[in-house]
């Protein structure tokens, strides 16, 4: 049998307060392991989560402002440029698709604003024997000068174009028109001329750079020639001697065709 004494509570009070610290150690150490593990394993999973919705965020607002970017620069270069400013290509090189019938006709057009355009333009016809199915030579080289205007936008649709064209040739003039059976087969007229009109056509946008051009010039023309059969000179009884034959009139076309045309 135990007998305490006045002394033991005191002593039981120093056995208590030794184990409530030793089984608190083990206690504490083991929650500080499981916050540190809880840390550990959530924390990088909630940075994570939140960089992949940033990044997310990011990326979309990236794509949306490149997209509306895009579809501007788009609108803006092809369909609406500011009134007075310049096309992004400026120069457009062209050739007529009559070069498969013999006629070689280059031109080069030039923006200088939104709505107009200046086109240099020439033409060169080499038959010196005769015009196939013709019995006539035609040889002829002429030039031109004219300034666009198009309504909705250079080297665009619709477009009106006064012209000026200058031109030597050798033909016989029974093929223009007005003198078809006028002058005599076996006859030749050497001469040089100007044209003054007026040019309609229309411009097709095939993609950033070619476009088709189709247009025809019309007007009024002045000659100065001299006519020759079998190679001799002969004059017209009605001319005053020493003076050339000269003739002017309207004409419904002196130029035109379908233009293939690459822009830069």
């Amino acid at each position: 049998m135990i007998v305490l004494s006045h002394k033991s509570p005191g002593i039981f009070f120093h056995l208590w307060a030794v184990l409530f610290l030793f089984v608190q150690g083990p206690l504490r150490a083991e929650n500080n392991q499981n916050r540190i593990a809880a840390i550990t394993t959530e924390d990088p999973q909630t940075k994570t989560a939140a960089f992949a919705d940033q990044e997310r965020q990011t990326k979309t607002a990236s794509i949306a402002d490149e997209g509306r970017l895009s579809k501007t620069a788009t609108f803006t270069d092809e369909d609406r440029q500011k009134p007075g400013s310049l096309p992004d290509k400026r120069v457009a090189v062209k050739l007529n698709g009559l070069l498969l019938a013999g006629v070689v006709n280059p031109a080069v057009e030039f923006a200088v604003h939104n709505n107009i355009s200046v086109q240099l333009e020439g033409m060169g016809v080499f038959y010196h024997d005769h015009v196939p199915f013709l019995n006539f030579p035609l040889v002829l080289g002429l030039t031109f000068i004219e300034g666009r205007y198009y309504p909705k936008e250079v080297y665009r649709g619709f477009y009106a174009a006064p012209n000026l064209g200058w031109g030597v040739w050798k033909m016989n003039k029974s093929m223009a028109p007005g003198y078809f059976g006028t002058y005599d087969n076996g006859s030749v007229q050497y001469g040089h001329n100007v044209m003054l009109g007026l040019s309609l056509g229309y411009q097709w946008i095939l993609s950033d750079r070619w476009s088709l051009d189709l247009n025809l010039g019309l007007g009024w023309q002045h000659s100065t020639y001299e006519g020759y059969k079998d190679g001799v000179l002969y004059t017209d009884p009605s001319i005053p001697e020493g003076q050339p034959n000269r003739s002017a009139e309207w004409m419904p076309a002196y130029k035109g065709g379908l233009f293939l045309s690459y822009r830069f």
